[in-house]
Order: C-alpha cells, then sequence, then structure tokens
C-alpha cells in the first residue's frame, strides 16, 4: 500500500500557505483515512466544516472513517447530515447502505443500495437487457454479473440458490478465477 507522503507534505503546505483551505484538510484527512490514522482523519475533516460548513462531502467522509472503524451507528449519523444537506448526494446514500446491511437492516439497506450507480465514479454497466426487479423469472433468462470486486461476487454468490430457485435460466458471469 502507498502512504501517499508526498501528497500529505503538499496538503500540509497548502495549508501552511492558507489555513483556510477546507480542500487541502478534506485530502489531508483521505491521506490519514487511507494509512489507517483515522482520528487523524476526523480532525482534518472537523477543521474543512470549520471552513465549508455544511458540505455533505466532508460528512461522507466522516462516515466513511466511522465505517472503517465499524462504528456503524455513528457513520449513519453522518450520512443522514449529508443527506439533510442534498438529499440526492449518491455516495451518502452509498455509505448509509453499507452501514445499514452492516446492521442486518436489509430493507432499508438494499433501497440505499441502488444509489450504488449514481456515486462519484461509479459506472454503470449496459447490457441489452432490462433490470431484474425480483419479478417471477420462470421460464426466462437472467444475467447475472459482477458489478464490484472479486470479496463482493465471493459473498452475492450466496444469492445464487434463491435466484436459481426462480426457474429462470441463469448465465453467470465472474472473475476467471473464479470458474
Amino acid at each position: 500500500m502507498q502512504s501517499f507522503g508526498l501528497a500529505e507534505k503538499n496538503y500540509q503546505k497548502a495549508l501552511e500557505i492558507d489555513a483556510s483551505l477546507s480542500e487541502a484538510y478534506m485530502g489531508l484527512g483521505n491521506v490519514h483515512r487511507v494509512n489507517f490514522r483515522f482520528k487523524e482523519a476526523i480532525a482534518c475533516y472537523e477543521e474543512a466544516l470549520k471552513r465549508k460548513p455544511g458540505s455533505p462531502e466532508i460528512y461522507c467522509n466522516i462516515s466513511n472513517v466511522l465505517l472503517d472503524q465499524s462504528q456503524i451507528p455513528e457513520a449513519i449519523r453522518e450520512c443522514e447530515k449529508a443527506l439533510a444537506i442534498n438529499s440526492e448526494f449518491a455516495d451518502a446514500h452509498w455509505n448509509m447502505a453499507v452501514a445499514l446491511l452492516s446492521e442486518g437492516r436489509f430493507d432499508q439497506g438494499w433501497e440505499k443500495y441502488e444509489w450504488r450507480f449514481l456515486r462519484s465514479g461509479a459506472k454503470e454497466r449496459t447490457v441489452p437487457y432490462s433490470r431484474w426487479r425480483g419479478q417471477p423469472q420462470a421460464g426466462k433468462a437472467i444475467l447475472i454479473y459482477a458489478e464490484q470486486g472479486l470479496g463482493d461476487e465471493i459473498m452475492f454468490a450466496s444469492c445464487l440458490p434463491d435466484i436459481i430457485k426462480t426457474g429462470a435460466a441463469c448465465i453467470i458471469e465472474c472473475d476467471e478465477r473464479l470458474v
């Protein structure tokens, strides 16, 4: 794993030049987060909030750190703060989905999970088929493909027997290592 030492130095230099830059505090917080320095990350995000109150992105970043530490109720509260400011902020909905699913609150969690394709940097795969929404599939075919990483493929493979029971012909696409 990279330590992002140069990025850290540059953010610190930017703050020496202009301590009012909330973006520099946010970037420094991100560097601390990827280096598992969670206390420092939260402190940076709090400094960013002082300079840019009401930023849903900052609350969302705080929720990321709390999720990293399995502080689920606290992460949910930060997501709620972000969504109170911008109810369409997909990254906060996604973090909320992760938190709710972690708590076993599946109905709410899966509903929020649908925001995953609207997150910053997310790419939804384009296929020439309509999306399955749980309707009966007997006599039809369903394409199941990976959206995320190998770990998620393994985790969600536990859902395959339920889908197969619907009577659909299942076409399952997976990472080559799982074949």
